[in-house]
């Protein structure tokens, strides 16, 4: 998953997470792993990076899918 870490929001969206590095580009992730993968960025995120709002992508800010330490 690439973030734009320019903004002062930090956008995420599971939608992002598409494959696999190499070697194991050929292995299907499958949405339970999309899950958990997005769920462990975005914990990163707002361990690491308090002061700034996490918001998926594709929504406003104030939604509620945005998060916010």
């Amino acid at each position: 998953m690439e973030i734009d870490f320019r903004e002062p929001e930090i956008w995420i969206s599971k939608s992002l997470i598409q494959h696999w590095e190499p070697p194991f580009q050929s292995v299907l992730i499958t949405e339970q792993e999309k899950e958990e993968i997005y769920t462990n960025i975005k914990q990163f995120l707002l361990e690491r990076y308090p002061a700034r709002a996490i918001l998926e992508s594709g929504r406003e800010k104030g939604d509620s899918d945005g998060y916010n330490a």
